[in-house]
């Protein structure tokens, strides 16, 4: 997801880097004579001889190769929903070995909602794996390698490093899979250490990603493919898992920072998720609004929404209010980088725990108490229906929000396929089904139970209760077998835009 690190300037860096290590010019020698008519010179003392500078290509091999070997290319199968069907696809992707028990650590986006994983290792050995655990929030996903189809081969692994000490001007290395290219290397440097890009990234319908953490920026290339792999410094450590790309520009990619990275892995690889806290706030830094807010000093950050029926709407907090304090910690967030820390606050809380909150409102500071609850899955699960030619997936609270719905009740139609009995009767995407045959569909699993038990037939109708839309009342009669189904032909994954052949190993 990066563009190429451009030759000239590192030949640029590379000529200014060699010029601040070129040892002084020698001393004259101690037996040459003064000038004629200057003043007699005191002894000049014995110089130490500066240390050989490091070469940089060395370094580079030597940081290389205490990761190369345990990168991995992924290729995972996955199930997708379009058009009204379920089919398969494949795509590529990247992951690094961090443990001798095979754990790897990758994107979700590459791996959180695979069905099948095929793994190749830099000694071209091929094996499968299977997920542990993915996070959406942060985009990070751990499978494991099943590693008794390595046969006695060695496993190598590689070391997390301290994102929190890497700087601007850093040199990095970006590892992976570009472009299917397999155990590929780039290089550049850290271009921002802490680089915010918003709470809006959607990484699948409904779901957003990034709100807790900032990006590492690096002029290192990253492209399609490379998501999932490492980004490592020169002692060899990773610092970053690669996961963006700006594909309108050159040269700007972005990675999480590893100490976010490990501490998702660590609860993924504990039990499988990863738990969060939840109080229904959206923030938004104080920036010039900290005299308008009477905020004095700068500090809080100030709520732009909240939720309704949510803790914080409970414990009476509003927008414009300056939350300044929390749980006992300081809440400052004057600007836009601050924000995933203040949320990541939140997050960490225990669930469940009650917490006072400090806060800023009209000039006069004030508490409230309010019990954290946990966060929930932002995207609902899908389901196909086969016989009637429609994908429908789940409605969590978090999409009846962005919806507008009253409520999370029904399911949300996400496809009909064309000639199929959905399709001819008017159903269509963000259709919510609120009836079957007479019968409450409350959530997923009663709108399978209703659909499994609906009678079939080629004059059979079935009854639903429709909000067209999402908005607008309407009865329809679904048809419930015009034909016999069609035979199910054996799936085929579809082949990813940028996938890679799986042989030879690139």
């Amino acid at each position: 997801m990066r563009r190429p690190f451009s030759f000239a300037s590192c030949c640029s860096a590379l000529l200014a880097l060699s010029l601040v290590l070129l040892p002084p010019a020698a001393p004259a020698a101690a037996d040459d004579p003064p000038a004629a008519g200057s003043p007699p010179q005191a002894a000049t003392p014995p110089v130490a001889a500066a240390p050989a500078a490091p070469d940089l290509q060395a370094v580079i091999k030597r940081a290389k190769a205490k990761v190369f070997p345990a990168l991995v290319h992924i290729q995972p199968v996955y199930e997708e929903y379009r058009g009204g069907s379920k089919v398969l696809g494949t795509a590529t992707g990247s992951g690094v070995i961090i443990s001798p028990e095979g754990f790897v650590l990758t994107n979700y986006h590459v791996a959180g909602r695979a069905r099948k994983l095929i793994c190749t290792l830099s000694s071209e050995a091929r094996l499968s794996a299977e997920l542990v655990g993915a996070d959406p929030w942060t985009d990070i996903a751990v499978i494991r390698l099943h590693l008794k189809e390595l046969k006695g081969e060695p496993l190598a692994w590689a070391s997390l490093g301290n994102s929190d000490r890497v700087e601007e001007g850093d040199f990095v290395m970006a590892m992976g899979s570009p472009l299917a290219l397999s155990f590929s290397v780039s290089f550049g440097v850290v271009s921002r250490r802490d680089r915010p890009l918003g709470q809006d990234m959607n990484i699948e319908s409904f779901q957003k990603t990034g709100l807790f953490n900032t990006w590492i920026q690096t002029d290192a290339a990253i492209n399609p493919g490379n998501s999932g792999g490492p980004l490592v410094n020169l002692d060899g450590e990773v610092v970053g898992i690669n996961a963006r790309a700006n594909t309108s520009a050159e040269a700007i990619g972005f990675a999480i920072p590893v100490n976010i990275v490990r501490a998702v892995a660590d609860q993924l690889i504990a039990k499988g998720k990863v738990t969060r806290s939840w109080i229904g706030v959206s923030w938004q830094p104080l920036e010039e609004f900290s005299e308008h807010f009477k905020a004095g000093s700068g500090r809080g950050v100030l709520v732009a929404g909240v939720v309704d029926a949510s803790p914080a709407a409970a414990a009476g907090l509003r927008p414009g209010d300056v939350v300044v304090e929390f749980d006992g910690s300081p809440m400052n967030g004057r600007f836009k980088k601050d924000l995933p820390g203040i949320a990541r606050r939140v997050a960490d809380t225990p669930v469940g725990r009650e917490v006072v909150v400090k806060f800023v409102r009209d000039d006069r500071e004030q508490e409230a108490r309010l019990k954290t609850e946990e966060l929930e899955r932002a995207a609902g699960e899908d389901f196909e229906c086969k016989d009637w030619g429609l994908t429908v997936k789940e409605i969590t609270r978090t999409m009846a929000r962005e919806l507008s719905l009253e409520d999370a009740n029904g399911v949300l139609v996400t496809g009909a396929k064309a000639g199929g009995a959905a399709s001819r009767v008017g159903l269509e995407n963000g259709d919510v089904i609120r009836e079957l045959s007479g019968a409450a569909v409350t959530d997923l699993d009663v709108f399978r139970h209703l659909a499994a038990k609906a009678p079939r037939g080629p004059k059979v109708r079935v009854l639903l209760r429709v909000l067209k839309g999402g908005r607008h009342p309407r009865l329809v009669l679904l048809p419930a077998g015009d034909a016999e189904p069609a035979p199910v032909a054996k799936e085929t994954p579809a082949p990813a835009e940028n996938a890679e052949k799986p042989d030879p190993v690139q």
